[in-house]
């Protein structure tokens, strides 16, 4: 009974492995007499080559994917922003290491902690709602709350969306204290501004008014869509030189 032919494992790869032996034959190469046991012999040294083909693209698929892995790993960790992964009921699964600086802890010690820990009070309940639809999908969703670090205050802007199994978050927090401050020291420069007895006018490097307060108008009697856009001249009283208005 004739020997069975080893099965290609794809046309491409039997067609480089058929090229690959007429390149290799030579006066070395034991050539039978019988057909049969050429045959087989042509046969088996294809299908050994297509082995052989397979084995370098299956080491360099792998190498592929080592590197790509490595990348991503790479800026996971070391991204200039926090990121955290969530169960569905605020439990931290994972953070990189900007996330464990942000938190005051070590990672090992954030890992199954709830991030509910760290916020105030008054925020919970904002912060567990948006962790509810972060979980139902949707897209992206974000909110802002403030959480207590050592015993310091940090408003914190989170963004997240459930990942493709559905049991995970995956959010990104920025630190928007800074920001906060700022807000809310020109909310306080605002009020000041608009409820100061004395008249305030604002203009730009030129004089031109670019705001007046509640005082100016009720002073000047001019309104306030009066005198945005006009030079400081509009206010002339005869008592001073013309050069006094530039």
């Amino acid at each position: 009974m004739e020997g069975k032919m080893p099965k290609p494992i794809s046309t491409e790869l039997r067609k480089k492995a058929e090229a690959q032996l007429k390149s290799e034959a030579g006066d070395h190469k034991v050539i039978p007499s019988d057909e049969n046991t050429k045959r087989m012999l042509h046969e088996l040294q294809v299908h050994q080559i297509e082995l052989e083909t397979q084995n370098e693209e299956l080491q360099q698929a792998r190498i592929a994917q080592r590197n790509a892995s490595q990348r991503y790993t790479e800026l996971f960790e070391f991204a200039p922003m926090a990121y955290f992964s969530f169960d569905l009921n605020g439990i931290i699964n994972q953070t990189n290491f900007r996330g464990a600086t942000l938190l005051g802890m070590k990672r090992a010690d954030l890992v199954g902690k709830q991030f509910s820990h760290f916020v105030t009070a008054q925020y919970r309940d904002i912060f567990k709602r948006f962790l509810v639809k972060a979980s139902g999908g949707g897209g992206i969703h974000s909110c802002e709350i403030l959480v207590q670090v050592n015993n310091n205050p940090l408003w914190l802007n989170i963004e997240a969306n459930i990942n493709i199994t559905g049991v995970n978050c995956f959010a990104g927090v920025i630190d928007i204290t800074e920001r906060k401050k700022a807000e809310n020291a020109l909310s306080l420069a605002a009020g000041v501004f608009n409820h100061a007895c004395e008249s305030i006018i604002i203009t730009d490097v030129t004089g031109t008014i670019i705001d007046v307060n509640k005082a100016f108008t009720g002073l000047t009697g001019y309104s306030h869509e009066e005198a945005i856009g006009n030079s400081l001249r509009m206010l002339e009283s005869g008592r001073h030189p013309p050069e006094f208005y530039d």
